[in-house]
């Protein structure tokens, strides 16, 4: 179609046409002067493009990053860890008591409790699995809530040793964690590897505002009686260190003597000392064995038997042991979070210890890698479509 070939009758279209067209035309005159510029400048073109290009990258460190956007679902979960050794009847109490809190706060629709729910099945763990009413019926947030029984169960609850935690439902930690901060530190040095770790529980906190909950998954020690026994003098007195053995296990786990079959199941009978009679290092030590001479000998007279603490449970990947640093984050930027526990890691980390992440964090460094694979195979493709098309 011709220019005039086609009017618009109405005056106000016709005023609006030519305004449009007029800055058509602006605009195209503008865009082949800039081309102009830039086939007969083309290395200034490219120095700026590759500016521009590495200026943006610098630009993303100042924008917001969280992999995933905070959700209200109504629901979370309270995670209560007792000291070592409560039994399973002193986990069930302690959770009843706190269910019994919860329940008291406004808007909490459900109580959920499940004991010893953790990978490693402890039974001084507790899950207790927490559904608010429907968002229309509230006048508070998800995370006001967690925020909320945060501060008023710890105090209550997080007492002799023992911890409270709480994290939202589905926060995408990964594994068998929810938290979105998880960094796993190996070493085979266990005394550097726990000074530090401590030490980076301790300072996180104050240097990342947002982070919440910070703990690590170090086992607590638990006490236990450590037998060493002089191999020289039990030789003489004609003591084997399996003779020692055995008797220990006969006389503490048992040996089984018969079975019981009762409503169809079989319940084996175990014969071993009384509880009263095995209770400290007297009990160990009024313990005798019988020689081959028949004698009977005592064993703190061939061993040496002390208190010690030994933690629970021994985590290990690749032959390493491991202590993994995890945090609940409760601000928007957890990009910015994560950097700046990056910093601090590379500052104070023993040459000791190495790292490996996990959680969110872990996430969006293999997002970001990815999408950089992208991008670059997006532009070479682009360069070679326009090559084939005008060599």
């Amino acid at each position: 179609m011709k220019p005039g070939e086609f009017e618009p009758k109405t005056p106000i279209l016709r005023t609006a046409s030519h305004k449009i067209d007029h800055w058509l035309t602006s605009l195209d005159n503008g865009y082949r002067h800039v081309l102009d510029w830039a086939l007969a400048n083309r290395w200034k073109t490219l120095v700026a493009a590759g500016a521009i290009t590495v200026f943006s990258f610098f630009l993303l460190r100042f924008v917001p990053v969280s992999f995933f956007p905070k959700e209200d679902r109504g629901e979370f979960t309270v995670n209560y860890t007792l000291p070592e050794g409560t039994s399973i009847d002193g986990t069930s109490a302690q959770t009843l008591t706190m269910v019994d809190a919860i329940q008291k706060f406004p808007g909490v629709k459900r109580v959920i409790v499940a004991l010893a729910a953790g990978a490693d099945k402890k039974v001084n763990t507790a899950r207790v699995y927490v559904q608010l009413v429907d968002k229309h019926e509230r006048t508070f947030s998800q995370q006001d809530m967690i925020s909320r029984m945060r501060e008023e169960l710890a105090p209550k609850f997080a007492i002799n040793g023992a911890e409270v935690s709480l994290t939202e439902q589905g926060g995408g930690g990964g594994g068998n964690r929810s938290e979105p901060i998880q960094y796993i530190f190996q070493s085979n040095n266990w005394e550097k590897l726990v000074a530090f770790t401590e030490k980076a529980k301790a300072d996180i906190p104050k240097l990342v505002p947002g982070t919440t909950d910070v703990n690590t998954t170090r086992p607590k020690d638990s006490k236990e009686y450590r037998i060493s026994i002089d191999q020289g003098r039990a030789a003489d007195l004609g003591i084997s260190t399996a003779q020692i053995g055995a008797a220990l296990r006969s006389l503490y786990e048992g040996d089984k003597i018969s079975d019981i079959v009762s409503n169809g199941k079989t319940v084996d009978v175990r014969l071993r000392v009384s509880d009263e009679d095995r209770m400290g290092a007297t009990d160990l030590s009024a313990i005798t064995l019988k020689n081959t001479r028949g004698e009977q000998i005592s064993l703190n007279s061939i061993a040496e038997i002390k208190l010690a603490n030994s933690p629970s449970t021994i985590e290990r990947f690749n032959r390493q042991r491991q202590i993994t640093l995890v945090s609940n984050f409760t601000g928007k930027d957890l990009g910015s979070a994560a950097r700046t526990i990056d910093d601090y890691v590379a500052k104070n980390m023993p040459p000791e210890v190495t790292l490996n992440k996990a959680g969110q964090t872990e996430m969006m460094v293999d997002a970001v890698k990815a999408i950089l694979k992208a991008l670059a195979i997006a532009i070479l493709l682009v360069y070679m479509i326009l090559c084939a098309q005008y060599e």
